[in-house]
């Protein structure tokens, strides 16, 4: 596979993990627990896709990992609030402190601008080009 069809596969799935996100904090603010809970699974899986496209460099990766404990933070908090579990809320802030780790040590093993751009540039939930970009 080329790096070109790479980028495109990494963008998808980014993209839809990201709407299935969306519409899984959308289903927990209207309190619409059933939906939230079965946009958890998609979300889990395309996010979880996000690996098999990512570059295979510390950075990438450990950013993958960041939005993916983002994720997991976000779930468990979900789950504990809609469902009183108060136990699964020190899971979240673990998981919050991992993706907090991950792009720290990004940041540590290469203090340069361009590490934060590619952080801030991975962390745009929606990736959507124009039409007529190449």
């Amino acid at each position: 596979m080329d790096t070109r069809d790479s980028e495109n596969r990494l963008v998808f799935y980014e993209t839809i993990g990201s709407i299935f996100w969306f519409l899984m904090d959308g289903a927990w603010l209207l309190e619409w627990q059933w939906l939230a809970f079965a946009m958890v699974i998609p979300a889990a899986i395309y996010n979880l896709l996000v690996f098999r496209y990512t570059p295979r460099n510390y950075s990438d990766m450990a950013i993958t990992g960041a939005m993916n404990a983002w994720l997991a933070m976000n779930t468990l908090w979900i789950i504990a609030d809609m469902r009183g579990i108060d136990a699964l809320v020190f899971p979240a802030k673990i998981s919050l402190l991992i993706g907090v780790g991950l792009l720290l040590s990004v940041g540590i093993r290469n203090p340069s601008r361009q590490v934060l751009l590619n952080i801030l540039r991975r962390f745009r939930r929606f990736r959507i080009r124009s039409p007529f970009s190449s």
